[in-house]
């Protein structure tokens, strides 16, 4: 598709879906602030994507995070918060998880290094950060803010990740309340399909 449209739809079902945006771009939707104000969203092909905002007040003019940007970055996850934002940046090569002020983009933070896979999500509370790494470990990050700035505490590898990840996207969510548990779409297991060996199949076909 060349262009893509996003519209806002009751979850209930009641009413008919309203146009957000329709800028003539491919725009799909990663995130809503807690608060309602902001809605982030990826523009752009996959490898070149940006992540801009649109507010739910005013004019709705959408915006970009970070407007001078000429490398990929994507999947904006909004933080409970709503002062940060963690995103995925091919600005180092491979591509790493980052957080910055929201909506502004001020400040940079890099949350752990090596190649990863988008989304990075956070704990209700703010204080983890939870991604997949392109080798397959899952990853908690400790987050720690203080005066307008952030700080990463450590980053340890939870587990191997059991989820369903390609190069550019992890199907798998956290529970809201406390990170202790995971849901997600899992590679189906092959290791135990029994092998079949058909012996005189010439025969059998000579049959029919």
């Amino acid at each position: 598709a060349d262009n893509t449209e996003l519209y806002l739809k009751r979850t209930d079902g009641a009413g008919e879906r309203e146009l957000l945006l329709s800028s003539g771009n491919i725009d799909h939707p990663s995130d809503w602030s807690r608060d309602g104000k902001y809605i982030v969203f990826n523009r752009g092909q996959v490898g070149s994507q940006r992540i801009w905002t649109v507010p739910m007040f005013g004019d709705r003019k959408p915006f970009p995070l970070f407007p001078d940007a000429t490398y990929d970055h994507n999947d904006g996850r909004i933080s409970p918060s709503g002062k940060w934002i963690a995103y995925w940046s091919a600005e180092s090569g491979p591509g790493e998880f980052y957080i910055t002020s929201f909506p502004k983009g001020v400040g940079k933070w890099q949350v752990g290094s090596g190649a990863a896979i988008p989304p990075a999500l956070w704990r209700a509370d703010g204080r983890e950060l939870y991604f997949v790494t392109l080798e397959g470990s899952l990853m908690v990050a400790s987050i720690r803010e203080s005066a307008g700035s952030i700080t990463v505490d450590g980053v340890h590898q939870l587990s191997r990740s059991p989820f369903l990840a390609g190069l550019v996207h992890t199907i798998y969510d956290v529970d809201p309340k406390d990170g202790q548990r995971f849901i997600g779409s899992t590679a189906p297991d092959t290791s135990s399909l029994p092998l079949n060996v058909i012996t005189n199949w010439t025969s059998e076909l000579k049959k029919k």
